[in-house]
């Protein structure tokens, strides 16, 4: 049975034998030396890096959409209405799209009220 092994190399200042995934350059970029020599070289400074959170709110509030019809290829999507990329089928490309709205006439006041509550 096979073990795996972790990759090691020797420290160019202390010829310690570390894990290659504990290896730093050192201060003139010529080296690769262990996270002690390193921090020893770089005055203690710790070489953790601190994950920044980030806070800007996620709006998770459902999207508009409106269906669309591509009269080439007969494709059929819907985009969000506020939608800002190009006017073109995903599916063909080209610019034969058309609003997909209801048959009835009911059904397409009602489409339209809805979307003008937008």
């Amino acid at each position: 049975m096979l073990k795996a092994m972790a990759a090691e190399l020797n420290c160019n200042a202390c010829r310690n034998r570390v894990g290659l995934a504990s290896m730093r350059y050192s201060k003139d970029g010529k080296g690769l030396i262990c996270e002690s020599c390193y921090n020893k070289q770089n005055s203690g400074v710790s070489i953790k890096i601190k994950q920044q959170e980030f806070s800007r709110p996620i709006d998770t509030s459902p999207k508009k959409k409106v269906e669309f019809y591509c009269r080439n290829c007969s494709f059929k999507w819907s985009r969000a209405l506020d939608f800002r990329g190009p006017k073109l089928c995903p599916s063909c490309g080209r610019d034969t799209i058309m609003y997909n709205l209801p048959n009835d006439a009911d059904e397409l006041l009602r489409e339209l009220d809805r979307m003008d509550d937008v």
